[in-house]
């Protein structure tokens, strides 16, 4: 009898490790959890800032006091996962509402990381220099939006999002491994920056 509870507590064991398995995504490649969504990192980039987006905004009716912004200082910039999540379930989902995102510099240093949706899809454009966008201009589909203006994603629908954490400029500039953990509702994905 003893052999048999002991057989059953390890089998428990062994399936809640196995479910509690993280994925690991990469650049460009989609990956698939059945019944919940298909999740692709379509870019990784260094940002110094990023911008909101309010909707049905212009360039001649937004101004900057309205204008809710990620700034990362002279000390630090942002690591930036942007990501896109179709949803494989039956009703719309928010999948902001669940989620959690770190970054740990070689399993050692941990930075508390943030999520946001991703506005890829208006009219708005702004000029800044170093922005999510890259060059001069940052353009409308690199601007967070704003939380008032946040939707939840249809089912079969692509939700944009960015996932990142402010990271110290050395974290950048020194050898390493800097590993997103990236957790959404019961899922638990993992993105390694490669150089």
């Amino acid at each position: 009898m003893r052999k048999f509870i002991s057989f059953l507590v390890l089998s428990v064991l062994l399936i809640a490790c196995l479910s509690a398995a993280e994925t690991e995504l990469k650049a460009g490649n989609a990956v698939t959890i059945d019944d919940y969504a298909i999740i692709t990192v379509t870019e990784a980039k260094i940002a110094d800032h990023m911008n909101s987006y309010k909707e049905d905004a212009t360039a001649m009716s937004y101004s900057w006091s309205e204008n809710v912004k990620y700034n990362s200082g002279a000390d630090a910039e942002y690591y930036a996962l942007i990501v896109d999540i179709i949803n494989l379930q039956l009703v719309p989902v928010d999948f902001l509402e669940d989620i959690k995102v770190t970054a740990t510099f070689n399993d050692k240093y941990s930075f508390q990381g943030f999520a946001e949706q991703f506005n890829w899809d208006n009219t708005y454009d702004n000029i800044i220099d170093g922005g999510l966008g890259g060059g001069s201009k940052l353009i409308s589909h690199y601007s967070f939006i704003a939380e008032p203006d946040r939707f939840d994603i249809l089912p079969l629908y692509t939700g944009h999002y960015v996932f990142g954490a402010k990271l110290p400029n050395a974290v950048l500039k020194m050898d390493g491994d800097l590993v997103f953990h990236i957790t959404l509702g019961e899922h638990t994905l993992t993105f390694t920056v490669n150089d």
